[in-house]
């Protein structure tokens, strides 16, 4: 990540903005409130996160991929700099990370939704929005409240709600005022793991071995690269439930993958301890996963630059293009419950 001088100050107000929010989260967990913390894991990125379009102040704007983006040096998490105690793992590699997260997931209480329960996902996820071609003067940075309610035989849920908006050329960041309007999520028909649609049955009995785990990977998905795995592999972490056991197996499946390397990070976007391992993909981009070391929860998620001249962008490399901190997670009754 390049020096902090190198940032603006409106990108400063939005992580200041993020923090604030984050921290009201906390409360509400300490207090043992909607926020109440859980060790479980996440769904799989789907058509219902990034590239959909949102409605701004009665325009819509298309969240645009990578490769059309004007970005800047920034952590769009909003922590606040204060990540308690430093994570160091003894030897400091990917691969004993990873180990020792597949340990920690194997001893948490088991979190799977019941057969007739949904599971709900909290987080803020900052990207960018712009227009064709992108520039500064038409190119915002956009917060997201997102909650999603799945289930593989239930209709669920969706809130994608734009909280704040900061131009790129600068300016003071906008609070969004728009409402929660619900988008209706058909049932998913299973959870994903990679390719595989797994009903809530196939994903109790599936295998836990790495190996194995691998192996029915690429059997859905032949000709499936290393980057392929770690994104499937990361996704079956972030908004998909498992049982303890194959939380395990996926971690150590990771650990297996050649590539996969400890980041230099030990906290997350908001100042949480984390352990991070990313991997670098063919197209000038990191992927970066965050690490609980007392859960094993995925606590967030971050693409980074590593070759701007692969995205045809005149950046630095460590620029973040987008981030994601997952408030809670947890297996609930209805798309009412949080």
């Amino acid at each position: 990540m390049t020096d902090e001088s190198t940032q603006l100050p409106f990108l400063i107000t939005l992580g200041e903005q993020l923090a604030e929010r984050a921290e009201r989260d906390e409360a509400e967990q300490e207090r043992g409130g909607r926020f109440r913390r859980w060790s479980g894991g996440r769904a799989r990125r789907s058509e219902m996160r990034g590239g959909r379009t949102l409605a701004l102040g009665g325009t819509v704007a298309a969240a645009v991929a990578v490769t059309a983006v004007l970005a800047l040096t920034v952590d769009f998490g909003g922590g606040d700099g204060r990540g308690g105690r430093v994570v160091a793992p003894t030897p400091a590699t990917a691969h004993a990370v990873l180990l020792d997260a597949a340990r920690t997931a194997q001893a948490q209480p088991d979190a799977m939704p019941g057969p007739d329960q949904l599971f709900f996902v909290h987080s803020l996820t900052t990207r960018l929005q712009s227009g064709r071609p992108p520039t500064a003067a038409n190119t915002d940075a956009i917060t997201f409240d997102r909650r999603v309610w799945t289930s593989p035989t239930q209709p669920g849920r969706l809130f994608e709600t734009a909280v704040t908006r900061t131009p790129l050329a600068g300016g003071r960041a906008e609070q969004l005022g728009n409402p929660d309007v619900p988008q209706g999520v058909e049932a998913t028909g299973g959870y994903q793991l990679g390719a595989l649609r797994l009903t809530r049955g196939e994903l109790l009995r599936f295998p836990t071995d790495p190996a194995a785990i691998v192996a029915r990977m690429r059997e859905a998905q032949p000709g499936a690269t290393t980057a392929d795995l770690f994104a499937g592999l990361g996704d079956a972490l972030r908004e998909a439930p498992a049982p303890p056991a194959l939380r395990a197996g996926l971690y150590q499946a990771l650990a297996q993958l050649p590539g996969v390397h400890l980041v230099d990070a030990t906290t997350d976007p908001r100042g949480r301890p984390a352990a991070t391992v990313g991997f670098d993909n063919r197209d000038g981009t990191r992927s970066e996963l965050f690490l609980d070391p007392d859960t094993a929860e995925m606590l967030a998620e971050r693409e980074t630059l590593t070759d701007p001249s692969l995205q045809h962008l005149s950046l630095p490399a460590g620029t973040t293009v987008s981030s994601t901190v997952y408030l809670r997670r947890a297996a609930v009754d209805s798309v009412s419950d949080q």
